[in-house]
C-alpha cells in the first residue's frame, strides 16, 4: 500500500512537468506563469478558430479552466511566500466573425524559456485540468479534443505510452509559428488507479 502511494506521488510530478517538458529530470525548473494576449487576424484568425472547434461564421467568446499546474505557477507568481490555496484560472478565447475575423486568447501563460527543459516553439503555452474524455462532455476542452480527434493526422497508438503525441498541428507566419496544440498522454492518477489519458496543449506566441 504505501509502495503504492509513492508511486502515485511520483505520477503526480511527471504529469505536472509533462506539460511544459517531455523529457523529465530530476530537480527540474517549472515555467514561470505570465499573463498574455494574444490576437490572430484574418485567414490566420479563422484557421486557429476551426483548430478550437470554434464556428467561423458567428461571434463567440467563453472561458477555459487551466490545469492545475498552471494555478500553482500563478499563485507563486502572486504571493510573498508560500501560498496556501491555488485559486481556479481561466483563459478567455473571442473570436470576432466578418470579413475581417480576430481571435484574441488572453489570461495566464506558462513561459518555457523560464523552465529547465528547454524553450517551446512558440513560446507560450497552457492546458487544461485533468479531464474525463467522455462523449457526452460538451465543455469547451472536450468540444476541441473530439474535433481533432477526427482530424486525419491523429496518430492512434497500439501500445498507449506516456509522451505519445496522437496530433500537431501548426500555424505559421511566414516561416515562424504563431500557433500550435497537441495532444498527448500524461498520467492520470484521480481516483485509486493510475492510467494513462490524454490532454491538449495550446501554445503562441
Amino acid at each position: 500500500m504505501i509502495k503504492k502511494i509513492y508511486v502515485i506521488v511520483i505520477l503526480n510530478l511527471l504529469a505536472i512537468f509533462s506539460l511544459s517538458i517531455m523529457n523529465i529530470s530530476s530537480g527540474a525548473k517549472a515555467p514561470n506563469a505570465v499573463k498574455k494576449t494574444f490576437v490572430f487576424q484574418d485567414e490566420k484568425a479563422k484557421e486557429i478558430a476551426e483548430l478550437l472547434a470554434i464556428p467561423t461564421d458567428s461571434n463567440f467568446k467563453d472561458k477555459y479552466r487551466l490545469d492545475s499546474g498552471i494555478e500553482w505557477a500563478v499563485a507563486l507568481r502572486d504571493t510573498e511566500g508560500y501560498p496556501d490555496s491555488t485559486p481556479p484560472q481561466f483563459n478567455t478565447i473571442t473570436y470576432t466573425a466578418g470579413a475581417s475575423p480576430k481571435l484574441v486568447i488572453s489570461g495566464e501563460w506558462l513561459d518555457s524559456y523560464t523552465g529547465s527543459g528547454g524553450a517551446s516553439d512558440p513560446r507560450f503555452h497552457f492546458s487544461p485540468p485533468k479531464i474525463e474524455w467522455s462523449s457526452d462532455n460538451t465543455s469547451v476542452w472536450s468540444k476541441i479534443f473530439y474535433h481533432l480527434k477526427k482530424d486525419k493526422t491523429w496518430k492512434e497508438t497500439k501500445v498507449k505510452k506516456f509522451g505519445d503525441i496522437l496530433v500537431d498541428k501548426i500555424i505559421y507566419s511566414g516561416e515562424k509559428p504563431i500557433f500550435r496544440i497537441q495532444v498527448f498522454r500524461v498520467f492520470n492518477t484521480g481516483g485509486d488507479k493510475v492510467e494513462l489519458t490524454e490532454t491538449i496543449l495550446i501554445y503562441a506566441e
